[in-house]
């Protein structure tokens, strides 16, 4: 009985939070991520939980979500650098070359006759590091739940 009342609350937090940001950007691959990380969950511990006395939420907070951290990890480093490589979105939105986002000032290297390509590469391998440093973040956070959840 338990265990449906969490899982629908899941259900619904995932829904809720991930809906405004993923289907605005057209790409719903983050919430079928979501749901199979916390579908993979067993019943069995969240029942373990119900009878050692944890409210749902205490359950949600102490079993089920960190559990979820892979899950939820590869989602943030998925969106990331969905919206840090996004190209097509500021081009049309955009149109003084001061707001321009990175992608697009990388863009403004190429041009009709000549293209600059060691401005491009240089630009390209600064582009990519804050995506290093989030990768190398949540690597951790990797590491971490497979230690966790390792059993026996």
């Amino acid at each position: 009985m338990i265990c449906t009342r969490v899982k629908w609350l899941i259900f619904l937090l995932v829904i809720i939070t991930l809906t405004s940001c993923t289907f605005a950007r057209g790409n719903n691959s983050e919430i079928t991520l979501t749901l199979s990380g916390w579908q993979s969950n067993p019943n069995e511990l969240e029942e373990a939980a119900a009878m050692d006395g944890l409210n749902r939420w205490e359950t949600f907070l102490q079993i089920v979500l960190p559990l979820a951290k892979p899950a939820l990890a590869a989602q943030a480093i998925f969106i990331f650098m969905g919206a840090w490589n996004n190209f097509l979105t500021p081009l049309l939105i955009l149109s003084e070359k001061e707001m321009f986002t990175l992608p697009l000032g990388l863009n403004t290297f190429k041009g009709e006759y000549i293209s600059y390509w060691n401005y491009i590469m240089a630009a390209s391998m600064v582009l990519t590091l804050p995506a290093l440093a989030i990768y190398a973040f949540f690597n951790r956070y990797f590491i971490q739940s497979v230690t966790f959840t390792g059993g026996k």
